[in-house]
């Protein structure tokens, strides 16, 4: 049996908006605030989750995500995991994961590593899946060279940019060429075809699937949310007025003005949650996978951006490298956060809430110790569970 080490570290600001969890069959569940470090066997899922206006949604995705991705079938198809990231965004929006049924307003990034043996030979299969800010690098322990490393989803990214601002473009069109609210109307594809035609694109099968599931998504979170729906279909890329923050960085915004009481506004152009947010902040993960052949030896960190914040790509690589197992690594991260913070900008404390799990790929690593099998989970009816 495939296994793996891996340690997390964190700490809290004034928020505690920050969660990670780790799902395989000998552990499972959320981890709690503080350093740990276990094995666990694979296939396995690992996430960090970063929530903004609240905890609960990033709270309900580190108990629920990593679960139904360790139900999906190996090896781990993209569709699949898109699918989960969706049903998770619909499943905490309409309220279903709570006993009251009441709908989830905050939102949550989602940075998740998923690991399984190659069935065809001793070796590694991986995927990051990810929305929002928290990032991940993969570095090579032989070599000190990254592999891999996310990209914010944010509305300073062009590609990202380009997307939002065709798709209110799109969505403009089906309403005034078929004289239809998309908030209560139905749309078939042929006419998200026609409207990507008329803009004078040519759009895939799955640009135009995403674009029918963002409409199907606007629809349930206007039946679920009304007040503030006509404000949600827009998406304004610009720099936060002053009056909401001194930072002046750029969001997706509701409304142009701060002072419009159906204003929201967002740093990322997706994430799970933020049903107040524009309809086109989606729950749509980017998805990037590597293979670790026999002999190689990956260091794969993933992080909220209070790390990311102070710690460059760069600087990250090092002190992975330089760690002489992940538990140092986590710690050193962590205590490099802080000095920039706390030291280097004087702060009274963190900056923001500051995650980091450090994950190893070794394939030298021997099977999960009796002790670690003892810190076994509780798995509930619904197939989620908390470590004990």
């Amino acid at each position: 049996m495939k296994t793996i080490r891996f340690a997390k570290a964190d700490r809290t600001a004034k928020k505690g908006e920050d969660f990670c969890s780790v799902a395989s069959s000998n552990i499972c569940g959320t981890l709690e605030s503080g350093y740990q470090a276990h094995m666990c066997s694979l296939p396995a899922v690992l996430g960090v989750y970063d929530g903004h206006g609240g905890r609960l949604c990033a709270s309900l995705c580190a108990e629920h995500m990593g679960p139904r991705l360790l139900q999906l079938q190996t090896p781990y198809q993209p569709s699949d995991i898109e699918n989960t990231f969706w049903l998770m965004d619909q499943d905490i929006g309409t309220g279903r994961l709570l006993e009251g049924g009441y709908p989830v307003q905050d939102g949550s990034t989602a940075q998740v590593l998923l690991l399984e043996p190659d069935p065809t030979g001793n070796a590694i299969r991986g995927s990051l899946a990810w929305c929002g800010d928290s990032k991940a690098i993969v570095v090579d322990m032989r070599t000190g060279e990254q592999v891999l490393e996310t990209e914010n989803h944010s509305p300073k990214l062009a590609s990202e940019a380009e997307r939002l601002e065709l798709s209110t473009r799109i969505r403009a069109e089906l309403e005034r060429t078929f004289s239809i609210d998309t908030h209560y109307d139905p749309i078939d594809k042929q006419q998200i075809m026609g409207m990507f035609a008329a803009t004078g694109r040519q759009a895939g099968a799955e640009e135009i699937d995403l674009m029918d599931k963002a409409l199907c998504r606007g629809r349930l979170i206007a039946a679920t949310l009304p007040h503030g729906a006509p404000s949600r279909k827009n998406a304004f890329n610009q720099r936060r007025s002053k009056a909401n923050g001194e930072s002046r960085t750029r969001v997706i915004s509701t409304a142009r003005e701060f002072a419009n009481p159906e204003y929201n506004d967002l740093q990322m152009t997706r994430s799970i949650g933020d049903w107040r947010a524009s309809d086109f902040v989606l729950p749509h993960p980017q998805i990037q996978s590597f293979r670790m052949e026999e002999g190689k030896h990956y260091r794969v960190l993933l992080a909220s951006d209070g790390l990311w914040d102070v710690v460059s790509s760069a600087e990250a690589c090092k002190l992975l490298c330089a760690a002489h197992d992940v538990d140092g690594a986590a710690v050193s991260l962590l205590q490099a956060a802080e000095k920039e913070y706390l030291e280097v900008r004087r702060r009274t404390e963190m900056g923001d809430d500051t995650t980091v799990m450090v994950v190893d790929l070794n394939l030298s690593l021997s099977a999960p110790t009796e002790q670690t099998g003892a810190t076994l989970a509780a798995t509930k009816e619904d197939g989620s569970c908390i470590l004990g």
